[in-house]
Parts: structure tokens; C-alpha cells; sequence
């Protein structure tokens, strides 16, 4: 074997071990982005605002919604703040669905920290959807991926806390 032959195969061996490091060191980058961005929408949803939203969601939307469908009215007609909080919030976890969806962002990073209020709200909605907003005013994939994150957290909740039930939680004071 020559020289040349034995500075081309180190030169091989380094470039691979490089190529190594910089894929772990890629790895590392890309979950550490992924905690972060999980941490800062646990954050947020934790924030105060948000935990009186989803107590509105919780205890005012259920009886608010049974009034729309009685009436025969949207939300909007029988309460424009309830329309306002109800559509934030389904922005907020149809947001959420579509990054997991799309795998923008992988799900198990944000089903573990969101997998309740996500069950207990769409459980909620799931029947009055046309009385949040009419079919023909919405987009036709309106709350698809918010179902998906649902769908998603729902398996989860299946494997992990299999006797837990929405009520359980809804009905405690917070």
C-alpha cells in the first residue's frame, strides 16, 4: 500500500467521524429547538389569561352552547365574548394539531403537557360546532387538525391514564 492510499483512507476515517459528530451535534440542536418551543407553549399555557379561558371552557361555553342550540342561534348572536374566548382557544389547539400533523413538531413532546385540556375541550365543542360557526362561514377543514390533536391525545390518554375521564377534571375546582 502506498502513501497516497493510506492519506486517502485517513482522510475517509476523519471526514466520516466528522460527518458523525456534526448528525449528533444536528440532533441535539433540533431537540433542544423542540424543548424550547415546548416549553414556551407550556408557558403560555399556563399563563393566567389562559387558564381563565379554559375555566370559561370548562364551566360557562357547556351551558352557553346548550342555549345556542335550544335558540337555534350561533354563539355569536348569544354572546360575542363567548365566540371571541371559544375561537382563540380553537385557534390555539388547531395551531397546535396542524404543527403535530404536518410533523412540524413531533407529538409527544406536547401531548404530554396538553392532552387533558385538549380532550375536555373538543368533547365539549365537538357537538356544536355548527353553532360556533356556521358551515357556510368557515373553511371546510375548519377544526380538522384541532380533531387530529384531539385524536392524538385521546390514544395517548387510552394508553397511559386508561380510567381517567373528562369529568374527572373538569369538575374541580381550580
Amino acid at each position: 500500500m502506498e502513501l497516497k492510499d493510506v492519506m486517502s483512507l485517513v482522510a475517509l476515517l476523519v471526514s466520516i467521524s466528522v460527518a458523525v459528530m456534526l448528525y449528533k451535534t444536528l440532533r441535539v440542536s433540533i431537540k433542544t429547538t423542540y424543548l424550547q418551543v415546548t416549553r414556551d407553549l407550556l408557558r403560555e399555557h399556563s399563563k393566567e389569561e389562559m387558564t381563565e379561558k379554559r375555566r370559561f371552557m370548562r364551566t360557562e361555553l357547556p351551558v352557553i352552547l346548550e342555549k345556542c342550540q335550544k335558540e337555534k342561534k350561533i354563539l355569536k348572536e348569544i354572546s360575542s365574548s363567548a365566540e371571541k374566548t371559544t375561537s382563540e382557544l380553537i385557534n390555539y389547539y388547531e395551531f397546535i394539531g396542524m404543527m403535530i400533523r404536518e410533523r412540524y413538531f413531533p407529538k409527544k413532546f406536547l401531548v404530554h403537557g396538553l392532552w387533558a385540556s385538549t380532550i375536555i375541550f373538543w368533547e365539549i365543542i365537538k357537538d356544536h360546532l355548527n353553532w360556533i360557526r356556521l358551515p357556510e362561514t368557515r373553511a371546510p377543514d375548519w377544526a380538522e387538525d384541532f380533531k387530529y390533536f384531539y385524536e392524538v391525545c385521546k390514544g395517548y390518554q387510552n394508553r397511559k391514564y386508561p380510567s381517567w375521564t373528562p369529568e374527572s377534571k373538569r369538575n374541580r375546582e381550580d
